[in-house]
């Protein structure tokens, strides 16, 4: 009784995948330069818009910090102990053009962590800095660990 219940089954499964096979063979079109394209469900076509909004604002997300650590970078090879507040400044100002985006705020406590170990001369005056800035404005409960 079993084995024939299972026979069954395994013909139900056979004939539900040669309709499968047969349908996915009618849902398919020629293009115009005769390439046969598959049809799209509703379901895969807004499940292939999800994934590329989120690949867009990956690649946003990406770029935004990028361009925060280059101006970092320039504004960190220019800082000495002279014109640090101005360098100081010009990082707030990253960090309110930015509305302190959390990311923004770590990638530049990032590259200037990564500056301090780089050149110890002026470690004492970036972590300073470091202090500095999580005094100013809304990033006072954040710190800079990686």
């Amino acid at each position: 009784m079993e084995a024939i219940e299972a026979r069954k089954t395994t013909n139900r499964i056979i004939s539900q995948r040669t309709k499968n096979t047969v349908n996915n063979r009618h849902n398919k079109q020629r293009d115009s330069g005769g390439f046969e394209r598959k049809i799209m469900t509703e379901d895969q076509r807004r499940m292939k818009d999800e994934a590329a909004n989120l690949k867009k604002k990956l690649a946003d997300r990406n770029s935004l910090a990028s361009a925060v650590q280059l101006k970092v970078k320039m504004i960190m090879n220019k800082i000495t102990p002279e014109n640090y507040k101005s360098c100081r400044k010009q990082i707030e100002d990253i960090m309110i053009e930015n509305s302190y985006n959390s990311e923004v705020v770590m990638t530049i406590g990032q590259t200037i962590f990564k500056k301090a170990c780089i050149e110890k001369k002026y470690t004492s005056m970036y972590s300073e800095l470091c202090v500095d800035l999580t005094k100013t404005g809304r990033i006072r409960n954040l710190n800079f660990r990686m």
